[in-house]
């Protein structure tokens, strides 16, 4: 079986800016094509296709973006979200973080920014592990509850260990 969580992340750009941060975004997709894939969007309302699966794995957003706070603070995004912040907003960031309103933030300064790959990565298994998005609609969530029921059978002890964990990932 396949570890879903190696496939390539498609990773949704949402930058008013079109200087530099988007250059080094796309230096950085050149440099990890084989596990990200970055496309920038022209609005929030192009995450989603029709019938309401998602064509993004992850939002990359300025904080900055247009409507994204508003979204935020009114559950309108269906996967995970990383920030974009200048060091001075950092504490804004923060507060969105604990609020559990975005997965992680990233810092723009360059030394920061070359951690972006593995936090992309990282919000990502996190939305997957909490179910907070399923961009493949009904076959993605078969497909995360067969692989979370096989991690469980090789951690139980017994089948009556297992059972009550199937009953709580199937729901």
């Amino acid at each position: 079986m396949t570890n879903p969580y190696q496939k390539q992340l498609r990773v949704a750009i949402a930058t008013t800016q079109s200087s530099n941060l988007e250059d080094g975004l796309m230096t950085l997709a050149r440099k990890h094509e084989a596990s990200l894939q970055f496309g920038r969007i022209s609005s929030l309302e192009s995450l989603a296709m029709p019938y309401g699966q998602l064509a993004w794995d992850l939002l990359l957003a300025e904080l900055d973006y247009p409507g994204l706070q508003w979204k935020l603070q009114n559950d309108g995004i269906r996967c995970p979200v990383v920030v974009l912040v200048e060091p001075p907003r950092e504490a804004e960031a923060l507060e969105l973080l604990e609020a559990g309103q975005i997965a992680d933030f990233v810092l723009t300064s360059q030394a920061q920014m070359k951690r972006l790959p593995s936090v992309l990565r990282a919000a990502a298994a996190r939305g997957r592990l909490r179910g907070d998005w399923r961009a493949d609609g009904p076959r993605g969530i078969l497909q995360e509850a067969v692989y979370q029921i096989a991690e469980a059978s090789e951690k139980a002890e017994s089948l009556d260990a297992l059972l009550p964990r199937i009953h709580e990932i199937i729901g």
